[in-house]
């Protein structure tokens, strides 16, 4: 069951799973439905909260492009870091049908580099969940997995400035379907994307919205003197 219920009942695995690891030949993509004004659903959802407490990296695609961009980034990310990527789709992108584009080197992604406890870290399977190897683990996924897992974020461009303006004043940020709608917004109101500079404001697409690197919000943000962040639910970015 994909939606967020599914995702409910799945949790002790997945918790398990994120102490187990991936490897740089394997990795791990879970698909997760959100239905933030249950369409179809039993209860709106939005799982982020629920992903983030698994250490599961949540990206967050608005189109069929972008599912298709950051599921193979979902891949390596997983890859790289050994945990467990997650990917949420809301019900307005599933349901939806699109034009994408393909081919093998349309996503290029970019493994980082990390070093830990004095060597450069490498995801690996570990096989063993229980004690007294977890306290390990658990360990080394704060201070190793999760870090590769941001730097991946970072060094893939996937929370980044779309449109600019010199004199920039106000942010508007969102990720996944919400970034389009509320490019969609701009526009019944008259605006077109040509238009935003003018008026001062940035748009900041978030692709990678868990775990987040300080120093790129801190960049996409420089200068501002206000942020709109936009979200479905609850405050989470």
């Amino acid at each position: 069951y994909g939606k967020a219920p599914g995702l409910d009942r799945a949790s002790d695995a997945l918790r398990h799973a994120a102490y187990g690891g991936t490897q740089r030949h394997g990795g791990v993509l879970a698909l997760t439905g959100d239905d933030p004004a249950c369409k179809s659903s039993t209860l709106p959802s939005a799982s982020e909260f629920t992903l983030a407490d698994l250490h599961m990296p949540v990206l967050h695609p608005g189109n069929v492009q972008e599912v298709l961009d950051l599921s193979r980034h979902g891949v390596y990310l997983s890859r790289a870091s050994g945990l467990w990527s997650s990917i949420k789709i809301v019900t307005s992108v599933a349901d939806g049908v699109a034009n994408a584009e393909v081919g093998p080197h349309r996503v290029r992604p970019v493994m980082p580099q990390f070093e830990y406890k004095g060597k450069p870290f490498q995801a690996g399977v570990t096989g063993i969940v229980g004690p007294p190897m977890t306290v390990g683990i658990e360990q080394e996924l704060y201070e190793a997995r999760l870090q590769v897992a941001r730097l991946y974020g970072v060094e893939n461009d996937l929370n980044r400035v779309t449109i600019d303006a010199p004199d920039a004043w106000i942010g508007i940020m969102a990720s996944g379907r919400l970034y389009h709608e509320v490019l969609e917004a701009l526009h019944s109101l008259g605006l077109g994307e040509a238009d935003l500079p003018a008026l001062g404001i940035r748009m900041i697409q978030i692709g990678l919205m868990y775990p987040l690197d300080a120093g790129v919000m801190r960049r996409l943000t420089a200068g501002l003197s206000e942020v709109l962040v936009v979200e479905e639910k609850r405050n989470f970015l």
